[in-house]
């Protein structure tokens, strides 16, 4: 199979997050094995569809679009930007990785979903600890701490 996003970074980007990273690798899995592959993207302010925008009904439900590799698109620290066909409209796009709720395809029988809001808190609790321990100098792991909720497990087989 051809190769396809020919522009995109193979390195990590500084302001991609993990869980964006995710869904790039995974939807370029994806695409080498379907040839074809669909999101589901949610409504928001930061997606661009266009002059069309999202319709009422996809305000509620989200918008479906779909890739292969013939199209010109790439995936960066912004998102997946494109040039799409509505009918017979071609329209400028820029979807930020964080507004992909679902990616699928049906040729390979494989669909991952992610909940935007977990993972933008996720996202920037890490953040937040990543910050916290560069700025104190100190070593990332947390010992003893009181402000941080942290769980430990203790995995020594026991002796009943």
């Amino acid at each position: 199979m051809k190769p396809f996003l020919k522009r995109q970074e193979k390195t990590r980007p500084s302001t991609m997050n993990d869980a964006d990273l995710f869904k790039r690798d995974f939807f370029n899995r994806l695409m080498e094995m379907s040839g074809r592959v669909f999101i589901l993207v949610r409504h928001s302010d930061k997606v661009i569809i266009g002059h069309r925008g999202f319709s009422k009904d996809e305000k509620q439900s989200g918008i479906t679009l779909v890739f292969n590799p013939d199209m010109h698109f790439i995936w960066d620290e912004a998102g997946i930007s494109a040039t799409l066909s509505f009918g017979s409209t071609a329209e400028k796009c820029v979807i930020p990785s964080s507004d992909i709720v679902a990616i699928f395809s049906p040729e390979a029988g494989v669909q991952m979903s992610f909940d935007p809001e977990r993972l933008e808190a996720v996202s920037k609790d890490s953040k937040a600890v990543e910050k916290e321990s560069s700025s104190k100098g100190s070593d990332p792991e947390v010992k003893g701490s009181s402000d941080h909720k942290v769980i430990r497990v203790d995995f020594h087989k026991r002796d009943d």
